[in-house]
């Protein structure tokens, strides 16, 4: 199912609380570990992805964020990599396999990745509702 048809499906509302940092942060960090900057760029092409309803523009998130943090566009990826690696190193490669349907014995590319994040964040939000309610409430 594409982004956009299950927006649709997706009551407004919890679509507003997957623009909450805390609901950002604990997604990324099901996919690698938390406190590493590659994951802190994800989690800001993410919100720029919520804030713009979900549009798959993500060269212009990817350079808002650069812009945003001042770091150059391949620095930025140089840290979602070391990212993916380091992640992959503790084993959340099953978790991309789960959840994303990445099946390869290394991570994706740092845009492969910011594509999956944003693509299946819709689906976190809607099985994840509940607590999502429940936490930032």
């Amino acid at each position: 199912m594409k982004s956009r048809e299950l927006e649709n499906m997706l009551p407004l509302e919890l679509i507003k609380l997957g623009d909450n940092n805390f609901v950002v942060s604990w997604y990324v960090g099901q996919f690698g570990t938390l406190g590493l900057k590659g994951g802190g760029y994800l989690g800001k092409v993410l919100k720029y992805y919520i804030k713009n309803n979900c549009m798959p523009n993500y060269d212009e998130y990817i350079q808002k964020v650069s812009d945003d943090c001042n770091v150059k566009r391949t620095s930025l990826f140089d840290a979602i990599r070391r990212f993916l690696r380091v992640s992959w190193e503790r084993g959340f490669n099953d978790t991309w396999s789960d959840f994303m349907d990445w099946n390869s014995s290394n991570p994706p590319s740092p845009k492969v990745a910011i594509r999956l994040i944003c693509k299946h964040y819709l689906r976190f939000l809607q099985y994840n509702e509940s607590i999502i309610k429940e936490k930032i409430r």
